[in-house]
């Protein structure tokens, strides 16, 4: 892959590269260099998987390896057939994709010995497989036969943040083709993973440039890396025998995209480095970064590299590492923010004993490197500074100075460099101690950050409470009651009480007659009459106090109130022999209790107790007495009038028995009666929603249904009983009035459009529909007439006219003639035209012998007979 160099080169140029580079002082860095596997044959190129797995390339045998676990799985993942191993070629290249293992495919850039053609070529494969072993692989990108030149092949592939495969493409020592934009070669390609060119490459359409394309002029790229903060492309290039250099790509959209290798490049001066091999082509855009080497001295041979944007390394971070191959040197440039297009320094970190192939950052955030036989890892021995701080006073009050104090931090492997405060108020500080005043009350949450020799930085953050000068405690208490007699307990409640910047941790009580209390709430009985000054102190817990004072007054107790006698009695009215319940619950006294309950029931029964019960043997007004007798011997009484009575019987009937709309209904309730006494009032409710009095009334119901009537009667002493009745609104059916045509057979000429028509109403209000029928046949709409036009012959027209739940019909028989005016050859028909002919034969008979002479002679008259009837009409075919 790489040019090898004698070790005399070698060493030349170690003893010379440190006047030429001048590197600025490396930041410090506890960076070890460690051993992670040996033995192994050309790791070219690494690939970490998301699952642990690490997958190198070995460029010579064409093979993908897999380490797992640490242990290198003895069987390849895959071996590439046909691999062309001679001068720089190889299996140069190797990229897992960004979904890998869920998207399992692995891509590979190889040189091809097609021994079937007769060509080699350097092609991009995307291999396919589960597990540890691959189970196909497709050719993504086939690219032009290689001329006898085994050099300059590129080779380096890898996945941008955009999720696009990139390719850096050596020019095969042609230089021209760096220029030719029909060719791949001396080119950065950008392709989907499919292989396909992404619709937004800068020469996507292009019918004259070859869509692929990313950047041209190029002669031989052995390095690619993305930036992990600008998301920009870098790549690491070899000159000719002057100017190896880093080049920082466009972005997709700019419209010079030329880095300047092609057919006029030359190494002589002037002009000066870098201009002396960059000026082919147009506008071409020159290296950020490149070392022109003294007369005879060769060039370094930059190889693959990482711009670091792991968690270690904090001074590091953002900076581009990369090996060379001719001497071994593991670089580090320092690429400057924000915008990390140029470099400030290039510093040896440290020298493999062999070339340095590639480089990587890892998912473990070490820097991972191979050489031909080794893989090792660069990682961050540093430990973090540990940060601790102190802030006096605090609480503090509003302008007063707080002493910030952060000598405690330490460092575990180096020392602290600097000390960065932030106040919480928009203030900041530095240094070991420093001090701030607050300005206005509030909680500060102060933050501070130090950083070690290393770069580490931790931040560790106290809040400031920032208050008020101590404010004293308000104190408030309640006496209940506080006006009592002697003996009584007052309760003291002091939970008004507060402190507004802090805590009460003490109640003290002074009662006014030398006793004394505590606590937030507290009881109290005076022994004499008189008016006392109870104080309350309370103290906070910043040591201040305050009191309030209130008088209670002790009085003579007064004298006794005599108690209050209530009680129900239920039901009320009773009939005679029902329980009635006496309750004198509610009979309370005022200043102590009751003892005693005695009830007279005025019928000479008596009873006690809070309850109890009678039953009346006989109807009458009872008036109840209840006695209750307190503690004092003081006693009082309460009467009510108890109604025993028998309640009446409700009957009624109604009138007439079938009920119909808007037909007046007469209800009687003379039948009703009371066991001891006249029926005195009757109330009526007619179901819907009407009502009535009297001991007859009359109603007409508006709707069809079923209705509940019920009756109330009511006796002298307003005892009432009721009763009820269902009866049903019924339903009556539709009549027919009238009709057009009327009642008999109708005869129609043939062709005549006859109106059939009838008049109904329904007794009950309801809406009628109309069905009209010819001949058993359903015709015409719901309406009151029917427009008939029939074929010859004898027809039913009937109609029939419903309420939705009784109905009424008329019936028509109709007999439509022939055409040409004759008469159907229906029997009935032509017996009735007989009739008529010999009826009119006897009408003209007897008047001619009315009219003839007595004495004329007779004269025999022969009456000719009828003529026949004509033949009845076939019926139309």
């Amino acid at each position: 892959m790489h040019r090898a160099l004698s070790m005399g080169l070698v060493l030349l140029l170690v003893a010379g590269s440190l006047a030429i580079l001048a590197p600025a002082p490396p930041a410090a860095a506890a960076g070890q260099i460690s051993v992670y596997m040996s033995g192994l044959n050309f790791p070219i190129a690494l690939g970490f998987a998301s699952d642990g797995r690490i997958f190198y390339a070995e460029r010579n045998t064409g093979s993908i390896r897999i380490i797992q676990g640490g242990l290198l799985v003895v069987a390849p993942y895959i071996t590439l057939p046909s691999t062309a191993t001679t001068g720089e070629r190889g299996l140069l290249g190797l990229a897992l994709d960004p979904g890998y293992p869920s998207t399992p495919y692995v891509y590979a850039y190889q040189t091809y010995n097609d021994a079937l053609n007769g060509t080699i070529y350097n092609r991009i494969l995307r291999i396919v497989g589960g597990g540890n072993v691959a189970t196909s692989f497709s050719v993504i990108l086939r690219m032009p036969p290689l001329s006898g030149a085994t050099n300059h092949n590129g080779g380096v592939i890898a996945f941008g943040p955009d999720g696009k495969l990139y390719v850096d493409v050596g020019e095969n020592a042609n230089m021209a083709l760096s220029q030719d934009l029909t060719s791949p070669l001396g080119k950065v390609l950008r392709m989907n993973g499919d292989g396909s060119a992404p619709t937004d490459n800068p020469y996507y359409g292009s019918l004259s440039t070859n869509n692929l394309i990313y950047t041209y002029g190029h002669r031989n790229m052995f390095g690619l890396a993305f930036h992990p903060f600008t998301g920009r492309l870098y790549v690491t290039e070899n000159g000719p025998n002057c100017n190896d250099e880093i080049n920082l790509l466009p972005n997709l959209t700019a419209a010079d995209r030329n880095f300047g290798w092609g057919p006029a490049a030359t190494c002589a001066t002037p002009p000066p480095a870098p201009m002396n091999t960059n000026r082919d082509g147009p506008n071409p855009i020159l290296p950020i970064w490149w070392w022109t080497m003294p007369t005879g001295m060769p060039t370094i041979c930059p190889t693959n590299a990482a711009i670091y944007g792991g968690p270690f390394f904090p001074a590091f971070r953002g900076d581009l590492f990369m090996g060379d191959c001719n001497f071994g040197r593991f670089h580090r440039l320092h690429l400057v923010p924000p915008n990390y297009d140029t470099v400030a320094s290039d510093t040896i970190v440290w020298t493999a004993p062999t070339s340095i192939i590639e480089v990587e950052q890892g998912p473990d955030g070490a820097i991972w490197i191979t050489t031909p036989s080794t893989i090792y890892r660069y990682w961050d021995s540093a430990q973090p500074p540990v940060p601790a701080f102190t802030a006096n006073p605090n609480p503090v009050a509003p302008g007063t100075p707080v002493a910030f104090d952060a000598s405690a931090s330490t460092d575990p492997d180096g020392t602290i460099v600097s000390y960065s405060w932030n106040f919480g108020d928009l203030s900041t500080g530095s240094g070991v101690t420093t001090s701030h005043a607050y300005a206005t009350v509030g909680t500060y949450s102060v933050t501070l950050t130090v950083v070690d020799n290393e770069s580490y930085s931790r931040n560790t953050s106290h809040d400031v409470a920032v208050r008020l000068p101590p404010q004293p405690p308000v104190a408030s208490f309640t006496a209940n009651p506080n006006v009592t007699t002697p003996g009584t307990v007052v309760a003291f409640d002091a939970t008004a009480s507060y402190d507004p910047d802090g805590t009460i941790v003490s109640y003290a009580w002074d009662f006014g007659d030398t006793l004394t209390g505590s606590g937030v709430t507290t009881g109290h009985s005076y022994a004499a009459v008189g008016t006392y000054r109870v104080t309350l102190t309370v103290v906070d817990n910043a040591s201040s106090s305050a009191n309030t004072s209130q008088d209670v007054v002790v009085r003579p107790p007064p004298a006794s109130q005599p108690p209050v006698a209530s009680f129900t009695a239920t039901p009320n009215p009773a009939a005679p022999g029902a329980v009635v319940a006496f309750d004198a619950s509610l009979s309370y006294d005022p200043d102590g209790t009751i003892v005693s309950y005695a009830w007279n029931f005025g019928d000479l029964s008596n009873g006690n107790g809070v309850t109890t019960t009678h039953a009346y043997a006989a109807s009458g007004t009872y008036t109840a007495i209840l006695t209750v007798v307190d503690n004092a011997s003081l006693s009082t009484n309460a009467s009510q009038a108890v109604i025993v009575d028998a309640p009446p019987v409700a009957r009624f009937t109604y009138a007439p028995a079938a009920v119909y709309v808007n037909v007046v209904i007469t209800f009687d309730g003379s039948s009703s009666s009371d066991p001891d006494g006249p029926v005195v009032s009757w109330t009526w409710d007619f179901g819907d929603g009407a009502v009535g009095s009297g001991v007859t009334a009359t109603h007409t119901y508006t709707r069809k249904g079923p209705f509940t009537v019920a009756l109330t009667v009511g006796d002298p002493r307003g005892v009432s009983n009721g009763t009820t009745r269902a009866l049903a609104v019924g339903n009556r059916a539709p009549q027919i009035l009238s009709s057009d045509p009327g009642l008999g057979p109708v005869v129609l000429a043939f062709g005549v459009n006859r109106t059939f028509s009838v008049l109904a109403w329904d007794p009950d209000g309801d809406v009628l529909t109309y069905t009209w029928r010819v001949d058993g046949v359903a015709v015409g709409g719901n309406a009151s007439a029917f427009d008939f036009l029939r074929a010859p012959g004898d027809h039913i027209v009937n109609v029939t006219v419903s309420d939705g739940s009784l109905a009424t019909w008329r019936e028509w028989a109709v007999t439509v003639s022939p055409p040409g005016g004759g008469i159907p050859a229906s029997l009935p028909f032509i017996a009735g035209v007989l009739l008529g002919v010999v009826l009119l034969l006897l009408i003209l008979f007897a008047w001619w012998r009315r009219r003839k002479p007595q004495d004329a002679p007779r004269t025999l008259v022969e009456v000719p007979p009828p003529p026949p009837a004509a033949p009845p009409p076939h019926p139309p075919p």
